[in-house]
């Protein structure tokens, strides 16, 4: 594939992977919303969203990504 075709590929894949990531989290939010209370924030969703930081940052450390980038990433790691 030529250049521009990975390029267009690799942005279409970030922005859908945000969108995903985006409303991954509608569903507990809503419900807790609606509770008035956050008791139901499930632990396994919040490991698994812990997983999904580790190796999005392992990501960006094996493929040489600006400071920048893997910054963004260590952020929500460092809050934990």
């Amino acid at each position: 594939m030529s250049d521009s075709v990975n390029d267009i590929a690799s942005a279409c894949l970030g922005y859908l992977s945000i969108t995903a990531w985006l409303f991954a989290q509608f569903p507990q939010l809503l419900k807790n919303w609606r509770n008035k209370t956050a008791e139901s924030l499930s632990v396994a969703f919040l490991a698994n969203w812990l997983l999904g930081d580790v190796c999005n940052l392992l990501g960006c450390l094996l493929t040489n990504q600006l400071p920048f980038q893997v910054r963004s990433v260590a952020l929500p790691l460092r809050l934990c």
